[in-house]
């Protein structure tokens, strides 16, 4: 069982992303525009300057704006997750973790070797659409299989 994340603080940033600090020394920068422009709920938080009155609620389980809208630090935690870069080295320890050949790898995103091998370059970032299925096929295994 995954423990739950705590935030320690937040600070709205331009462009409707989330500083968040959390409370085991980690720090993240969330882009919350996909929730912000897609649902309609969060359709005031359009506004930068309502976006902006953001603070940590309940003991650090999520944050809270001035509105009452509130977002889970779960949701920011996999926000997070998902969002982050991934590079080459990323995708070495990604493909070694499935238990995947490159040539394997290759074939589940019709994808060429060739193009999988430049992937591999360490400090290489990886396509969006690309790290996204990795991370969804690492986190439900149903969808790999």
């Amino acid at each position: 069982m995954t423990e739950t994340r705590r935030i320690e603080s937040v600070q709205a940033l331009p462009g409707h992303r989330l500083a968040i600090s959390w409370r085991d020394g980690g720090n993240d920068t969330v882009d919350m525009t996909g929730v912000v422009t897609s649902v309609p709920l969060f359709a005031p938080l359009r506004d930068e300057a309502t976006f902006s009155d953001v603070r940590v609620v309940a003991y650090g389980s999520g944050v809270e704006w001035g509105n009452g809208l509130d977002f889970s630090a779960d949701s920011l935690a996999y926000f997070a997750d998902s969002q982050r870069s991934m590079t080459g080295q990323d995708f070495r320890r990604w493909k070694q973790q499935m238990g995947l050949s490159l040539r394997e790898v290759a074939d589940l995103f019709g994808m060429a070797p060739s193009t999988m091998k430049t992937y591999l370059a360490p400090d290489r970032e990886l396509p969006v659409a690309f790290q996204m299925a990795c991370m969804a096929m690492q986190r439900d295994r149903d969808i790999f299989l």
